[in-house]
């Protein structure tokens, strides 16, 4: 199954492309601001996760550790 979204994603991309030309230089850029964005927030959700279950353990609360796997 996502092997044929990856296709039908690349047949997408390969006809925009041709069609208009010379917006590919911002479709890349953009594209790769998208996926550092993407990639900073996962990090930062992780942080975030991490450290309420490092309070929950220091202050000995199940209602962050809680909190904590409903983040996860």
């Amino acid at each position: 199954m996502v092997f044929v979204i990856l296709l039908f994603s690349f047949y997408y991309l390969v006809c925009f492309n041709r069609v208009y030309p010379k917006t590919q230089l911002e479709w890349l850029k953009s594209s790769i601001v998208i996926m550092i964005f993407i990639n900073i927030l996962s990090v930062l959700k992780c942080l975030y996760e991490d450290s309420l279950r490092v309070l929950s353990f220091r202050f000995q609360s199940e209602r962050l550790f809680k909190l904590s796997k409903i983040i996860d």
